[in-house]
């Protein structure tokens, strides 16, 4: 939860700074649903399109940048 929360909270500060660009739709303040994720097999499927950085994180992309 906490590299969740480092990770929105560093995106919002890019967004603010203009570093990227288009929406940033963040997960700020739900970061223990993602973390729920946790419980599904690496054979199952999530589709999410929307506030899902945590999401990626929880399946192992490495926050780079």
């Amino acid at each position: 939860m906490v590299l969740i929360r480092k990770f929105e909270l560093s995106a919002d500060q890019m967004y603010k700074r203009a570093k990227i660009g288009g929406y940033c739709q963040l997960n700020l303040g739900e970061e223990a649903t993602v973390v729920l994720m946790a419980a599904l097999r690496t054979t199952e499927y999530l589709f999410t399109n929307y506030r899902d950085h945590g999401y990626a994180l929880m399946r192992g992309l490495e926050p780079v940048g």
